[in-house]
């Protein structure tokens, strides 16, 4: 990712919002390619990459993602759970479908009716008039309703809305590993269930030539909790995910690793042919490498992709104006 200046960083990080701040609906303002390299110098691309570095730092060396956690965390953790019930709620569509189950169509209508005091969870009355942004980023977190498909631009929007959140104080500091952590876990356990049940698509692949079919952040978090000594007491090498019943048993303390375990459950064939980028990576020397290659390849890949980012939307917690 972008070495970004210490002062604008500290400007950037210092920032925060409240009651008395104004908010809007937030707008589509990527409507073509050209528009990638306004967005790259925009503050919106700034507070992201900032709050993706801070959430991997903050989750170095941390062996399980079962983490203790704040009750500003809890709040995250039961708006998450009320997505899944609506999971729950929704019977598939009998009969042969193509493209998904079209029942995943009526879910998301359920969530978008829902969503309103679903936030209540977290956002207090006195906020109310941010709910109008924070939506925004919710509601493009869990796939795409037309198309019934799932991709790294939904993952995307869930982390501006967990930033939303930070800047609201809703979240804090304090909070970093604990949501880089046990709340991507748990997100990932919410959208998993939505793609298996529904069998979303792939939204945006690159085919066997993509890192993951549907997500990109567990790789992140889940390489940096290995890349100190603290979590990694198995002295693990990046080819233990070779190893399905290794990966399985880790799969419930590291992201990377349920990542790989989601893999294994979705896919048949020999990983090298159906997760080619994925086994190179097995060729690396260090977690610690692993890491700083999918912070670099996440910038490349997903921040400066065109057909990711025209789904992000900008308002007054991600303004699309000059940054950098």
């Amino acid at each position: 990712m972008k070495e970004l200046p210490v002062e604008k960083l500290r400007d950037i990080d210092n920032e925060t919002f409240n009651e008395h701040s104004d908010f809007k609906r937030p707008e589509k303002l990527i409507e073509e390619a050209k528009d990638m390299q306004p967005f790259r110098l925009s503050k919106a691309y700034v507070r992201l990459v900032s709050y993706i570095q801070a959430l991997n730092a903050a989750s170095t060396g941390i062996q399980d993602y079962h983490v203790q956690y704040s009750s500003r965390v809890a709040n995250v953790l039961d708006v998450l759970e009320q997505v899944q019930e609506i999971t729950d709620s929704i019977p598939l569509e009998p009969g042969r479908h193509r493209f998904g189950n079209p029942a995943f169509r009526r879910w998301h209508a359920k969530l978008v009716n829902r969503a309103p005091t679903i936030l209540d969870t977290i956002v207090p009355a006195s906020l109310g008039s941010a709910q109008i942004e924070l939506l925004d980023y919710f509601l493009g977190s869990f796939g795409n309703a037309q198309r019934i498909d799932f991709g790294t631009g939904h993952e995307l929007n869930f982390l501006g809305f967990l930033k939303g959140l930070d800047l609201l104080n809703l979240l804090t500091y304090e909070d970093c590993a604990a949501v880089g952590l046990y709340v991507t876990h748990k997100y990932l356990e919410v959208c998993r269930n939505i793609i298996m049940k529904y069998r979303l698509e792939p939204a945006g692949s690159h085919g066997v030539w993509g890192l993951d079919d549907h997500f990109f952040i567990p790789y992140i978090f889940g390489s940096s909790q290995l890349a100190a000594p603290g979590g990694n007491t198995l002295n693990l090498r990046p080819n233990a995910i070779l190893d399905k019943k290794l990966t399985k048993e880790l799969s419930k303390s590291n992201l990377y690793f349920s990542a790989i375990d989601f893999i294994n459950i979705m896919k048949k064939g020999p990983f090298y042919e159906h997760s080619p980028i994925l086994y190179d990576i097995t060729a690396v020397p260090s977690w610690s490498k692993v890491n700083q290659g999918l912070l670099k390849m996440y910038d490349v890949e997903v921040l400066s992709k065109y057909p990711v980012v025209q789904h992000f939307h900008f308002g007054n917690l991600f303004p699309f104006q000059q940054f950098i």
